[in-house]
């Protein structure tokens, strides 16, 4: 499908909208998509980007872009943050910046079936635009989920810092339940954002959770030291 170009094409469609109704295309608004397809078609016209393939422009591709162009959600933002960041350093000199457009999609996590209008309707609330792409039952499911994480190093701080964002474990039933026996050194600074140097020493699920909570102090994390290994069995049975 040459989704690549595609989404190029769709992406001209939503900025010929801007540009001509001073905003982007309002999120899950069908009069706004039918507008961006019709000034992505006029683009292909024009440029015929997709015509030296033999493809004619996807409206399926259009029409997604132009729901959710109005839309920021955390992870993409995360994702984007870091190809930025990597283009800062590459412009110090040492590496070659990109020098062309750089489409990327998450389709597949989009729900087979648009959640309804009442459904995705704001609620006037941090989560707005998730709930504007999957739906408030989705939302809400993610509040209620009731997560156990071994590890708070690297990995466990993207972790954290993700659900603290996107809402999860934060509903009235949700629970993240983080155990780590470590405790935070200097070089842990470079890569586990969570922690600063005054928290040399500490726990690190203690203050990777203090953390979490001053990003979204809905989230119900319980901070663990305990080693997860077969002499620790009887802390992690079956009630826990």
């Amino acid at each position: 499908m040459q989704v690549e170009l595609q989404l190029h094409v769709a992406q001209q469609g939503v900025w010929a909208f801007q540009e001509e109704q001073g905003r982007l295309p309002t999120v899950n608004d069908a009069a706004d998509a039918s507008k961006v397809v019709a000034l992505a078609l006029a683009f292909e016209k024009e440029h015929a980007v997709l015509g030296g393939t033999g493809l004619a422009v996807d409206e399926s591709v259009v029409i997604r872009v132009s729901m959710h162009a109005g839309v920021q959600l955390q992870p993409m933002c995360a994702f984007w943050g870091g190809v930025v960041a990597q283009e800062l350093v590459k412009v110090a000199g040492k590496y070659t910046p990109i020098q062309q457009f750089l489409n990327h999609h998450a389709f597949s996590c989009l729900p087979e079936t648009p959640p309804a209008a009442a459904d995705a309707a704001p609620l006037c609330c941090r989560y707005d635009d998730m709930i504007a792409v999957f739906g408030r039952k989705f939302q809400e499911k993610l509040g209620d989920l009731r997560i156990f994480m071994v590890g708070c190093g690297a990995l466990g701080c993207e972790f954290m810092k993700n659900f603290a964002l996107l809402g999860v474990c934060c509903g009235p039933t949700g629970s993240l339940s983080v155990t780590d026996n470590d405790r935070i050194e200097v070089s842990n600074l470079n890569r586990q954002f969570l922690f600063r140097e005054e928290n040399v020493g500490k726990a690190k699920s203690e203050c990777a959770a203090a953390r979490a909570t001053t990003m979204n102090g809905a989230i119900r994390v319980h901070a663990r030291h305990d080693l997860v290994a077969p002499e620790t069995e009887h802390l992690f049975d079956e009630a826990f």
